[in-house]
């Protein structure tokens, strides 16, 4: 593939060089096709004379075996041609014809390769038929054949060339005047679509010829007339945009349609504190935000040790680039993560503690005082079970183990996880259904890990679904994922709440009346990265939650 666009390159770049190959690919064509009319011209004429000589020989009665001189001299003249007579031994008894018309050489290589597959014997100037008789008596007759009618003389050859030649030639000139028109036709309407897309108006007239480009070439000039009247209209309108970013306090870049830009003051005040790496390092990414034709997005590390963070997207009749600085809440989220772990870390040893002297404790105390020891105990175990999850897929995990990849047939696995739940959450009248697409392959994953995952986001749907209600469990491959879907008929969840819904501890507005403490999408979300997945929440209404999991080759080519 890569050496066919090195060779299509500079063909689509050269209408000269395209045009020469055309006119030496015709004048190939009409010589091939010239010589083959010649050399079937040479073989009908030698088919002919080789079935005449047939015949002859065909006619011919054969000879008793010692044949008389009256009898052979007779057999000979009835021919007609040429032969030599030989008896069962080989000898030769009788020949007429010249001497030179059995000295002849083999045929030449014009007429070998006219008479190809059509079984004649043919010599430099003579068609040859053999035939052997009943009697043992062997004939060898040869038919005589000019020279002109066995080779393409030299002055058929030069007529050939010519007219090859001249019909390539010919096709060059043509083809070479199109393609030049063609390619500037392409040129103008390319050059033309780009500055349209880029916002730009094309000025003048894109293609004054009549070719197949010309509908595409009026297409752009509307285009070009109706982007200029709705650029006069939108540019009225930009005072009211710069009006409206002036006063944000994030820098702002905008472009309007007819190729204006607009900064605010915030982006003015950010490029100006920065050193001349940096600001050349923004306005790149200024640039590359106007340039470009999808939302698109990055980040800068600035030297001083700040994170500015760079969007862009189109608005009508434009763009717009956003920077915001997000070092503070890089710094504020890297801090929280270690302080939660440094702190959980710090609350196992006396929650261990507090179990271990309850239950010695618990032989001595009263009956009385037994029910209280008993709640102690149970709130430590559900505090130890909050404190486990806090540190779940986090560095601090103490049941952290490298994955353990394995082969297993999804559908089956979900099967059987889904039957599962649906037993357990009977009991709150909730049903657990399972939605899979047909031929689903092996997976090469940790199952534990997946069952685990799976198991907090049905829990997690379980919360949120009153009683009555439906969990649907889906899978399906897209793109070499495969994508596990866990649906739930409960209110859903808001846009907003989506951005935050993997972090720990969040609660969403809808789950303030519902109990527990917002880690189970958060450990999912951690341990779907472990798997080299991703956790997805939708929003709408009916929470749902897609897990993401790549497809090994070696595992697809299983199934």
């Amino acid at each position: 593939m890569q050496a066919k666009s090195l060779i299509m390159s500079p063909l689509r770049r050269s209408p000269a060089l395209r045009a020469t190959l055309i006119g030496a690919a015709v004048a190939l064509i009409v010589i091939a096709a010239l010589v083959a009319g010649a050399l079937t011209q040479i073989r009908a004429g030698l088919t002919d004379r080789g079935a005449f000589l047939t015949r002859q020989v065909a006619a011919l009665t054969d000879l008793p075996a010692k044949a008389t001189a009256e009898q052979t001299s007779a057999f000979m003249a009835a021919a007609g041609a040429p032969m030599t007579l030989a008896d069962g031994a080989g000898k030769q008894i009788a020949r007429t014809g010249p001497n030179a018309t059995w000295l002849l050489a083999p045929a030449g290589t014009t007429a070998k390769l006219a008479t190809t597959g059509a079984g004649l014997t043919l010599l430099d100037g003579a068609v040859q038929v053999t035939r052997t008789f009943a009697s043992g008596h062997t004939v060898v007759a040869r038919a005589p054949v000019p020279a002109a009618a066995m080779t393409i003389s030299a002055g058929r050859w030069w007529t050939i060339l010519a007219a090859g030649l001249g019909a390539g030639l010919l096709f060059a000139i043509v083809g070479a005047i199109s393609g030049r028109r063609r390619a500037h036709d392409v040129a103008a309407v390319t050059a033309a679509a780009e500055s349209l897309i880029a916002g730009r108006i094309p000025k003048g007239e894109v293609v004054s010829s009549t070719s197949d480009l010309a509908r595409a070439g009026v297409a752009i000039q509307q285009g070009a007339h109706r982007l200029e009247h709705l650029s006069e209209v939108a540019d009225r309108e930009l005072g009211l945009l710069a009006a409206a970013i002036e006063p944000l306090p994030i820098g702002v870049l905008g472009r309007g349609p007819a190729g204006g830009h607009l900064r605010n003051l915030a982006l003015e005040r950010l490029s100006e504190g920065l050193s001349a790496p940096d600001r050349a390092s923004l306005e790149a990414a200024l640039r590359d935000g106007l340039e470009a034709t999808d939302p698109v997005g990055g980040r800068i590390a600035l030297s001083d040790g700040r994170l500015l963070e760079v969007d862009a997207w189109t608005v009508p009749g434009g763009r717009l680039v956003a920077v915001t600085e997000r070092s503070e809440q890089e710094r504020l989220a890297t801090l929280r993560r270690q302080l939660e772990g440094a702190a959980v870390r710090q609350l196992r040893a006396p929650i261990d503690e507090i179990k271990s002297r309850g239950k010695e404790l618990y032989q001595h105390v009263p009956a009385p005082a037994a029910a209280t020891l008993r709640s102690i105990l149970g709130a430590t175990d559900r505090l130890d079970r909050v404190v486990r999850m806090m540190l779940r897929g986090t560095s601090h995990d103490p049941a952290e183990r490298p994955p353990r990849r394995e082969t297993f047939g999804i559908a089956g696995f979900l099967w059987g996880q889904a039957h599962d739940w649906d037993a357990a959450l009977r009991q709150r009248a909730l049903r657990v259904e399972l939605d899979i697409a047909d031929g689903l392959p092996n997976v090469r994953t940790d199952s534990a890990l997946v069952q685990e995952i799976l198991t907090e986001l049905i829990d997690n749907a379980a919360k949120f679904t009153p009683r009555g209600g439906t969990i649907k469990l889906g899978a399906r491959v897209e793109r070499d994922q495969l994508i596990l879907d866990v649906r739930d008929s409960g209110a859903g969840i808001s846009a907003h709440d989506t951005m935050h819904a993997t972090e720990r501890f969040f609660r969403g507005q809808s789950s303030e009346s519902i109990p527990g403490a917002g880690l189970g999408l958060g450990v999912a979300a951690a341990l779907a990265e472990r798997l080299g997945g991703a956790l997805e929440v939708q929003a709408g209404p009916g929470g749902h939650v897609r897990l993401l999991l790549p497809i090994e080759n070696g595992a697809r080519a299983a199934a």
